[in-house]
């Protein structure tokens, strides 16, 4: 465990925390965004993160924490702020999937996507971002697209990026066995 905290000691509340060597440090970095559900006005998400020198990163969303690498060089071992960008989007395909499959009563066995993104140098941003979804279903495909339709036009991320960024995606069908 990178950042041992304990109860309602929470480093994103500006709290010291206690390192590996059990020593109080003061918190070196940190984000303050949790997830509030839905009501008439707009949804709110944060999500909590703290970083020490040398990239050892945590991200706390919801209940759930997500190692990351901060660092100044890429660590293959945890995902930087560009996987964590390409995993936001392919879980809010997913979702949609599981969301629009109900509502339009799609049935499916299994969906999976891989996301792809490019990136410029100068300057430093992502240009473009291609996903692949896959569906493992026996629904005709002009169903599984009426459902990537859908999945594409209302999810939150996904229009996001399409403002942001060259957003293109495909999806497939195998038959489930």
């Amino acid at each position: 465990m990178i950042f041992p905290w304990e109860g309602d000691q929470l480093p994103w509340l500006g709290l010291a925390v206690v390192d590996q060597a059990h020593v109080m440090t003061p918190v070196m970095s940190e984000v303050a965004t949790e997830t509030v559900e839905a009501g008439p006005g707009p949804s709110i998400y944060r999500v909590q993160a703290i970083s020490r020198p040398g990239g050892q990163s945590r991200v706390r969303c919801n209940e759930t924490y997500v190692k990351a690498d901060t660092g100044s060089y890429a660590d293959r071992t945890r995902p930087g702020p560009a996987e964590l960008l390409c995993a936001s989007l392919a879980v809010c395909l997913l979702k949609n999937v599981e969301r629009f499959s109900e509502l339009l009563t799609v049935e499916y066995e299994l969906a999976r996507v891989e996301v792809e993104a490019e990136r410029s140098d100068v300057p430093p941003a992502m240009t473009r971002m291609h996903y692949r979804l896959e569906i493992v279903s026996n629904e005709p495909t002009r169903r599984i697209e009426l459902l990537h339709r859908n999945v594409r036009k209302f999810g939150t991320i996904t229009n996001t990026l399409a403002a942001a960024v060259d957003l293109t995606g495909e999806v497939t069908v195998r038959p489930h066995p």
